[in-house]
């Protein structure tokens, strides 16, 4: 992303052209890759609009509630990413940083964040990790333990407030 006074990026659309196959593939956006804009995502899931394969009232959105336990060390400050499995297919790893709040996932806190994905169906199971805000891992030879502790992730389809 972008640094500076205004860091954020409205992707209208990407087009891809495949000079040996002579043609063009556009990816249709029209949304913001911002942390202050839109929904807050920086990372998109553009479906391909000249194939038939996705059609966008195949995508939907997601509400996902996160508990942090009431147990000490439950929290954490690394970043949050959830993949979504569900029977008609995986969604792509979403970092959950969309938040109102400055600071997520304190110890009995709970945390809500949107996102916009193909539909994967009924959600039949989650991966849920963390790693560190950087994107690094520590070049130290001391190995420093990060830990988060969740009681209960809820995730809600929004256009049928599927639970």
């Amino acid at each position: 992303m972008g640094q500076g006074f205004a860091p954020g990026w409205h992707l209208e659309y990407v087009e891809v052209e495949d000079s040996l196959m002579d043609k063009s593939f556009r990816f249709q956006c029209d949304r913001w890759l911002a942390k202050d804009e839109d929904d807050g995502q920086t990372i998109r899931e553009l479906a391909c609009a000249n194939n038939d394969i996705l059609e966008l009232k195949e995508r939907t959105t997601y509400n996902v509630l996160t508990i942090t336990s009431d147990l000490e060390d439950a929290e954490t400050k690394e970043n949050v990413w959830i993949i979504l499995e569900g029977k008609k297919g995986r969604s792509k790893e979403f970092l959950l940083e969309n938040s109102t709040k400055k600071r997520r996932f304190l110890r009995g806190a709970k945390d809500e964040f949107q996102f916009s994905s193909k539909n994967v169906g009924d959600v039949a199971a989650i991966c849920v990790g963390h790693c560190p805000k950087d994107g690094k891992k520590s070049k130290s030879s001391v190995k420093t333990e990060v830990y988060w502790h969740f009681q209960e992730i809820m995730i809600t389809e929004t256009e049928l407030s599927n639970q």
